[in-house]
């Protein structure tokens, strides 16, 4: 069985005593005090509203039961001594009822709509979460095609000079080389092997501005 947790078990057991507070209460006073007696009487309008509010229209149910139950010896009394003040006691405690019920169905409902709105705030907090990852799953796929894309075009870009300077080498590493034209296939080595060093520097700036 679930446990009915403390402050539910505390909210009844006053509703309890209110309810036989009232009806010792009226039991007691004469029904010659009109007016205390009546006022005492509409008061158990208070416990079926609480108890419908609290509990739903199944406890304000419960406390009208109860009620009817406590009340009903005195209202027997009553009736050899004013029958209409006990049938006007009888009536309106079915009017209170009632109204503890309706109030008990409105606190269902907006109980229900209160639990539907706490849901669909969790499914939307998931399926924001979910919707955060998958974006910086995309970036991520995003910068390691730009990446793949930039390394494609630097590897272009660098086997013409790498070429050259391969070519150039194995000339000068030959000896076939005339000391006129020796200064010129230097220069081409210098020449290419700045170019390569632009390359990979403006390749480092690239792969930094991926990994921000």
């Amino acid at each position: 069985m679930p446990t009915v947790p403390r402050r539910t078990r505390s909210k009844a057991a006053l509703l309890t005593v209110l309810i036989i507070l009232l009806a010792v209460t009226s039991s007691w006073v004469s029904i010659q005090r009109v007016v205390l007696h009546n006022v005492l009487h509409h008061l158990n309008v208070i416990p079926f509203m609480l108890a419908g509010l609290i509990f739903g229209w199944r406890g304000a149910v419960r406390a009208f039961v109860v009620t009817v139950l406590l009340q009903l010896p005195s209202i027997h009394q009553h009736w050899y001594r004013d029958s209409v003040d006990a049938q006007d006691q009888l009536v309106e405690l079915g009017i209170f009822g009632v109204s503890g019920v309706v109030a008990g169905i409105l606190a269902d409902r907006e109980r229900l709509e209160r639990v539907h709105v706490e849901a669909t705030r969790q499914e939307l907090e998931s399926v924001y979460t979910t919707l955060q990852r998958n974006v910086v799953q995309l970036k991520h796929a995003e910068r390691l095609s730009a990446a793949n894309q930039l390394s494609a075009s630097l590897a272009h870009e660098i086997r013409n000079p790498l070429a050259s300077i391969t070519g150039t080498a194995g000339i000068l590493a030959r000896g076939q080389v005339s000391e006129e034209n020796r200064s010129e296939y230097l220069e081409i080595l210098t020449e290419e092997s700045a170019r390569l060093s632009q390359l990979l520097m403006r390749q480092t700036r690239s792969m930094s501005i991926f990994a921000i």
